[in-house]
C-alpha cells in the first residue's frame, strides 16, 4: 500500500459517519453492527477500497480465527514461565552457577539465600497441592456425612412411627380381658386377627431398623473403602455387632463364613438371608437372628391365666 493511498485512506475518515448512517438508511450496513463497522480498521480499509461488505467481515473474521490459536499458545506459555517453580528452579540455577563461577564472599552469601527462598517457594508450593487434595478429601467426608445424617433422620422418624404403633398396643389386654369376661368368643377372634396384622407391621418395622443399623456398622468398619475386610477391620466390626441390640449375633459363625471370602459383599449376604423368603439365601444355621419381643397376647395371658384355649405364637425368626 502506497503513501497516497494511505492518505486518501485518511482523507476520507470525516465523511466516515455520514457513509455509515446512510448505509443503514439504506440497508448495507444493519444498525447492530454499527460499533462493529466504526471500531474496526480493517473493516473500513476494505470498503474504501471498493470490496463489499460481506468480504470486509469474512476476511476480519478468517484473521481473528488465526489469532486466537497463538494467543492462547501464548497465555499457556506465559503461565508456565512465569509459575514460581519455574522461578525457583532458574534461581537456584543461577545461584549455584554464581557460586561456581564468581570468587566474591558477598555473591556466595547473596547466591546462598537465593537458593535457600528457591527451596522454600518449591516446599509452599508442594504444600499447596497437598492442600488440594486434602481439600477434595474434606468435602468426601462432608458429603459422607451428610448422607448419614439424613439416613439417622430416616430411622427417627421410622422409630417414631414403630412408637405410636407400640402406644396403640396397650388397649388390646383391656379389650382382651373384657370380651374374656363377657364370652364373646367371635370379638375377641376379630381383635386376634387385628393383633396379628399389627404384629407384622412391627416385625416389619424392626426388621427394618435393624437392617439399618447392621448395614450403618457394615459401612464403618471398612475404612479405607476397598470393600476388603483386614484383620483388624474384622475385629473392630464384630465389636460393634456386638453392642446392637435387638439381634442375636453368633460370632464363631460370623468368623467362619469370613475366613473364606472376607469382603463388604459376604457380610451383606448374611444381612441379606434374614429378610429373604427365598431357601437359597437362607443358611442352615443364621448368623444374625432378630430377637422377638413381649407381645400384648402374652401380657394378656398373664392377666387372664383362667383362659385356656391355645393362642398362636408370635414369636418370628429370620
Amino acid at each position: 500500500m502506497n503513501e497516497s493511498s494511505r492518505g486518501n485512506r485518511d482523507s476520507g475518515g470525516g465523511n466516515l459517519r455520514s457513509r455509515i448512517i446512510a448505509g443503514q438508511q439504506s440497508g448495507l450496513y444493519p444498525e447492530h453492527q454499527h460499533h462493529s463497522v466504526v471500531y474496526n480498521p480493517g473493516y473500513l480499509y476494505e470498503d474504501d477500497y471498493g470490496e463489499d461488505n460481506d468480504g470486509g467481515v469474512a476476511k476480519k473474521r478468517s484473521r481473528q480465527q488465526l489469532m486466537t490459536g497463538p494467543m492462547i499458545c501464548l497465555t499457556s506459555c506465559r503461565r508456565t514461565v512465569f509459575s514460581p517453580a519455574v522461578l525457583s528452579a532458574v534461581a537456584m540455577i543461577s545461584s549455584l552457577l554464581s557460586i561456581q563461577f564468581v570468587d566474591s564472599i558477598v555473591v556466595t552469601v547473596a547466591s546462598a539465600l537465593n537458593l535457600g527462598m528457591g527451596l522454600l517457594v518449591l516446599l509452599q508450593q508442594r504444600k499447596l497441592r497437598r492442600m488440594g487434595n486434602l481439600r477434595r478429601e474434606h468435602d468426601d467426608l462432608r458429603r459422607r456425612a451428610n448422607f448419614f445424617y439424613q439416613e439417622r433422620e430416616r430411622l427417627h422418624r421410622a422409630q417414631e412411627r414403630l412408637d405410636q404403633t407400640l402406644a396403640g398396643l396397650h388397649y388390646v389386654p383391656q379389650e382382651l380381658h373384657k370380651l374374656s369376661k363377657n364370652k364373646d368368643v367371635h370379638r375377641l377372634m376379630e381383635i386376634v386377627e387385628e393383633q396379628k396384622l399389627v404384629h407384622e407391621a412391627i416385625r416389619k418395622k424392626i426388621q427394618q431398623r435393624v437392617m439399618q443399623q447392621l448395614l450403618g456398622v457394615v459401612v464403618k468398619a471398612d475404612r479405607d473403602q476397598d470393600f476388603a475386610l483386614g484383620p483388624r477391620e474384622i475385629e473392630l466390626l464384630v465389636l460393634r455387632l456386638r453392642s446392637v441390640q435387638d439381634i442375636e449375633f453368633h460370632e464363631e459363625r460370623f468368623r467362619e463364613m469370613l475366613t473364606d471370602d472376607p469382603s463388604i459383599h459376604s457380610v451383606i449376604r448374611m444381612l441379606r438371608s434374614m429378610q429373604e423368603r427365598d431357601d437359597e439365601y437362607r443358611y442352615a444355621e443364621p448368623v444374625f437372628v432378630i430377637k422377638p419381643i413381649r407381645t400384648a397376647e402374652e401380657v394378656a395371658e398373664d392377666q387372664t391365666p383362667e383362659l385356656d384355649d391355645e393362642r398362636p405364637g408370635v414369636g418370628f425368626s429370620f
